[in-house]
């Protein structure tokens, strides 16, 4: 939301988006990659192909841990917003 020359998604190396519950199974990796060395303010996603969303959807605490590894320090905080958007049938 806010990317400069300096400050933007090309300080970062790599990332990692994960779905987490309270209840077995915990965990799983929906999206994970490398960061292009440019100057970028976007980030692409490749979904989780034909993995069974549903038993990770039955907690009642579910949430998202979006890990990213620096390539650079930023000299702000850098502001985002995520769009993810799935389908359990």
């Amino acid at each position: 939301n806010n990317p400069d020359v300096d400050n933007n998604l090309q300080n970062l190396e790599s990332f990692s988006l994960s779905l987490i519950n309270n209840t077995p199974p915990n965990e799983l990796i929906l999206a994970s990659g490398t960061i292009e060395d440019v100057y970028a303010s976007t980030l692409p996603l490749n979904n989780a192909q034909g993995v069974d969303l549903k038993p990770f959807l039955t907690g009642n605490q579910i949430f998202y841990l979006f890990n990213f590894k620096a390539r650079k320090i930023t000299t702000k905080p850098l502001e985002c917003t995520l769009r993810y958007k799935f389908k359990v049938e």
